[in-house]
């Protein structure tokens, strides 16, 4: 269950595990609340997992009832829920079913708790302890969980389909994908244009790199609509940047652009696991990243990334200068972050944790009545 199936890090993980899942002993479904954000309902459903909307169009709320009748059929054995908001809901709801009659409450948190929304925070601090289950995708998310629920939680990074995304990008680890001779560098980024992103700072050390570095440009992918995104648009225009700074909107290809470009920057306030730098990193492009998630608790400054702190574009803009101006160091930092990938974030680790986790915890269950 999730809030929407729109093109992103989250939903993009879930089309990971559909295609990758044991299909002979799992049967899965995918549940989500939002009508419209169904980018990703044709990826999963080809990959064998059918999708529900149980919103309606105009009706913010409905889709606890829609939920509420879904879970009254009473096929599921495990409910693995991917969005605070519907976990503060779905938890009592469950429980309060008959107990032969009640699957397996699985969450997974994929942002830091400081990152949600107050009233988010207080009813997942309130509904936690009623998980069976509880997964964190960073070690700075469990921490950010408070009491028992963060006491409670599993760390499970997540992580991506390497062997089909390097059959599709290939390039050997070890080559720059600049080479020495063409004058311009490219630097890029997938995120949707919100505030966690912190666009106002990577925006900022781009005008510091182009003025010493003019033939620099940057890409960003992701949805940009929205006032944050028009303000970031015009903030980019005054300060001169429009023909080296530019906006993609999303993008099919996402990770074709990752593989295209020469650097790879995540410049957010906050993160848990970002899925578009494990693909980065499997494709061996080198990393300028803020100081969040995973990118402090796995990946290492100076051997597999650059890392700065939040907030400082002068810090970044220095980083992607280096990289800029220094092609073995992008050689030698993709290639670490290469081998990091291998060793940390194969989606086939993901789904043997995920798949035990179900099937122990699925056994457990009283039989049905």
């Amino acid at each position: 269950m999730t809030k929407g199936l729109a093109l992103g890090g989250q939903e993009r993980l879930l089309e990971f595990l559909a295609r990758a899942h044991d299909d002979e002993d799992f049967s899965i479904e995918c549940a989500y609340a939002v009508p419209g954000l169904d980018h990703q309902v044709g990826p999963l459903e080809a990959a064998g997992v059918p999708c529900t909307c149980v919103g309606v169009a105009g009706r913010p709320w409905a889709w606890v009832l829609g939920l509420r009748s879904l879970l009254a059929e009473g096929r599921f054995d495990v409910v693995h829920i991917h969005s605070p908001l519907l976990a503060a809901v779905v938890r009592p709801m469950v429980k309060l079913r008959r107990r032969s009659r009640r699957p397996v409450v699985m969450t997974t948190d994929h942002l830091e708790w400081s990152g949600y929304h107050p009233l988010t925070r207080w009813a997942n601090r309130l509904t936690a302890p009623l998980d069976d289950v509880a997964i964190a995708v960073s070690p700075a998310v469990r921490r950010s969980m408070p009491g028992r629920a963060g006491a409670r939680a599993i760390v499970m990074v997540q992580g991506i389909d390497i062997a089909d995304l390097r059959r599709r990008y290939p390039r050997p680890a070890s080559e720059p994908a600049t080479p020495d001779a063409r004058p311009d560098v490219v630097i890029a980024t997938v995120a949707n244009l919100r505030a966690q992103k912190d666009y106002g700072t990577l925006i900022a050390a781009a005008q510091l790199v182009v003025e010493q570095r003019p033939s620099t440009r940057f890409l960003a992918v992701g949805d940009d609509v929205g006032p944050y995104g028009d303000e970031m648009r015009a903030r980019r225009d005054r300060l001169g940047l429009a023909d080296r700074f530019e906006f993609l909107g999303v993008r099919d290809d996402a990770v074709g652009v990752v593989a295209g470009a020469d650097v790879f920057v995540v410049a957010s306030a906050f993160e848990a696991g970002p899925i578009t730098a494990m693909e980065a990193a499997a494709l061996a492009r080198p990393i300028a990243t803020t100081d969040v998630g995973i990118m402090t608790d796995v990946f290492t400054d100076g051997r597999d990334c650059l890392r700065v702190p939040v907030g400082d574009a002068a810090a970044l803009a220095a980083a992607l200068l280096r990289l800029v101006d220094d092609p073995t160091l992008r050689a030698a930092l993709g290639g670490q972050a290469s081998h990091l990938a291998d060793g940390q974030f194969d989606i086939t680790r993901v789904i043997g944790e995920l798949q035990d986790l179900y099937a122990e915890h699925a056994a457990r269950r009283p039989s049905r009545a």
